[in-house]
């Protein structure tokens, strides 16, 4: 894996309000500002042992911050050649600024000696998330059934894939 990746980095990009936003990895002691996040963006958020369960493995954890004020979080996996999106949340006061398209965009860059594609579930009710991985370069490659909990009922997951070794 590459150093960037592997040991404490700190990435810097411009979001769309003119904002800076500092990409680092995320340790144990920044859990509770990730759950914070995730709790505010997601309906049926990861839970606190899913997120130290990844710091403690060989997952790549990053924590996008503006002004020292954790804002969105992403958790990727990689194996067998391929990466893996585990988890992207961006604080709905942010959404819409670069944020997520910033982190994959970063994550493409990083992870493009190490694995061949990366792939993501989304669901598919979820417009933006889709517009954005189709924008990017995602190509839907199949389904899950039922995958995601939907109040009483579930909900598909769509699967997405991705060449991370696209010619330029």
């Amino acid at each position: 894996m590459s150093s960037s990746i592997q040991s404490s980095f700190e990435k810097q990009f411009t979001l769309s309000n003119g904002q800076n936003c500092v990409l680092r990895n995320f340790a144990a002691a920044d859990i509770e500002y990730v759950v914070e996040v995730e709790r505010s963006a997601n309906p049926h958020p990861w839970s606190e042992r899913n997120f130290i369960d990844s710091v403690q493995s060989s997952h790549i954890c990053i924590l996008c911050d503006i002004s020292d004020e954790a804002v969105a979080h992403s958790v990727f996996s990689i194996a067998a050649g391929e990466a893996e999106l585990l988890i992207l949340s961006v604080h709905p006061m942010w959404q819409r600024h670069g944020i997520a398209r910033g982190i994959l965009t970063y994550m493409f860059q990083e992870l493009e000696d190490y694995a061949a594609e990366m792939f993501l579930e989304v669901r598919e009710s979820n417009d933006r998330a889709i517009s954005l991985y189709e924008n990017l370069g995602f190509n839907a490659v199949g389904t899950r059934p039922a995958y995601y909990p939907n109040g009483a009922e579930r909900e598909d997951a769509l699967i997405y894939a991705r060449s991370l070794r696209i010619t330029k």
